[in-house]
């Protein structure tokens, strides 16, 4: 199998423990930000905290989910770091 040409995409998913303080928060996602100059394949930084959803999609997503056996959702607006 011949191995795809471009950029890779690589995403980190993850709940800060509840008692993570806004600002520590911000400080991590800062200091991720901060790797891009320093890891050359490293291009770019996104990230976003929370999705909110409307209506509508929740009413459809209650008719769609149950049909599936497994779904992995991503949800995202990113936000660019550049530095």
């Amino acid at each position: 199998m011949e191995e795809e040409k471009g950029p890779v995409k690589h995403m980190l998913l993850a709940k800060f423990r509840d008692e993570i303080t806004t600002e520590k928060v911000e400080e991590l996602i800062r200091g991720y930000a901060n790797l891009v100059p320093l890891i050359d394949p490293m291009k770019a930084f996104h990230w976003r905290l929370r999705v909110r959803r409307s209506p509508a999609h929740v009413e459809f997503a209650n008719i769609f989910l149950p049909a599936l056996e497994k779904v992995i959702v991503i949800d995202y607006k990113p936000n660019s770091s550049k530095l």
